[in-house]
């Protein structure tokens, strides 16, 4: 009976064996893209904004880059900007507090504006309290 267990679960050890080798390959994949998945350059965040101040009657136009932090993105402002509101032009990053509120800092991480969604895509600014400035994202 010896002569028949040992040589059978030798044989036994060797399929196994090499039944695995084949289990190292990836799974196959869900060919559903589900719609929660946003496409790229969602996902980066990518943005153009005019940002006008109506009593000074200029504009410029400011961008909203690419993803730094879970709610971090970089900002960028022409130097243009300084005209609309001063500072403006040395903005770094746009954060999201996630209530609807942006806030722009510079470098420093110092405020340079806060500002509130409004209706459609327009954000007015809540910190300085102005009326005079407003943003609107652009293409």
């Amino acid at each position: 009976m010896r002569k028949l267990i040992i040589p059978g679960l030798g044989a036994f050890a060797l399929l196994a064996g090499l039944w695995s080798i084949g289990m190292g390959a990836a799974p196959d994949t869900d060919p559903v893209v589900s719609s929660s998945i946003g496409v790229a350059g969602k996902l980066a965040g990518g943005a153009a904004f005019t940002v006008s101040n109506i009593e000074a009657g200029t504009t410029c136009r400011v961008e909203r880059g690419e993803r730094l932090t879970h709610r971090r993105l970089r900002f960028t402002a022409r130097d243009s900007c300084e005209d609309v509101y001063a500072g403006l032009s040395r903005a770094a990053t746009w954060t999201d507090t996630g209530d609807g509120t942006a806030v722009v800092t510079d470098a420093s991480g110092a405020v340079i504006l806060a500002f509130v969604q409004s209706d459609g895509l327009a954000y007015e600014v809540l910190d300085p309290p102005s009326p005079a400035i407003t943003m609107r994202a652009t293409d």
